[in-house]
């Protein structure tokens, strides 16, 4: 009746393959350009792809701000979906994307690549808890396993990696002097 199962999880392995390359060219790009600058252009993208896949695959939509089928319908004050727009807003977007591309600065986009991986998984068990999908079949259960086992092994293994940080550097450009191992505010001090 439906799509199996192993469907969604093959979709994350292909689309973890251009999570990783997006990843690896905004770890690059985000050092320089602005925060807002670089989420708009993410989106303003984003939205072009989208159109273009739905106009491809022959949804129906129009140039309106209908609520059902118009691309501006997302401004159509609407009560009933206040409380998902504000959660979508609030949580998956500014909690979601934006905390993965502010972690960027610590980790490596293989591992917040297979952090996103374990998302589809994740929701697969809200889901379920909800009652709104089936319990999973063995294969499924079988290559979520693999799935947390890989993240696993990334995320170990990243985390034997150390990094020796020079702090004396930061802190002269913040104003700080180091003397004998210590570090003193010169710039507060004075203008008191």
């Amino acid at each position: 009746a439906g799509v199996p199962s192993y469907v969604g999880n093959v979709v994350a392995l292909i689309s973890a393959c251009g999570t990783v390359l997006y990843l690896s060219v905004a770890k690059r790009l985000r050092p320089r350009c602005d925060i807002r600058f670089y989420i708009f252009l993410q989106f303003f993208i984003a939205s072009w792809w989208l159109l273009g896949i739905m106009t491809v695959s022959g949804e129906h939509f129009t140039l309106s701000s209908d609520p059902h089928v118009g691309l501006w319908g997302w401004v159509t004050p609407r009560l009933d979906r206040l409380a998902t727009e504000v959660w979508l807003v609030l949580i998956c977007n500014v909690g979601g994307i934006v905390g993965y591309i502010a972690a960027m600065k610590y980790f490596e986009p293989l591992v917040i690549s297979c952090c996103q991986n374990v998302n589809p998984i994740l929701s697969s068990i809200f889901s379920v808890m909800l009652g709104v999908d089936p319990p999973p079949t063995p294969l499924a259960v079988f290559g979520d396993a693999i799935v947390f086992g890989g993240t696993y092994m990334v995320i170990s293994s990243e985390a034997k990696k150390t990094e020796v940080t020079d702090v004396k550097e930061v802190a002269r450009d913040r104003g700080y002097t180091v003397e004998n191992k210590e570090t003193r505010t010169l710039l507060d001090d004075k203008e008191r």
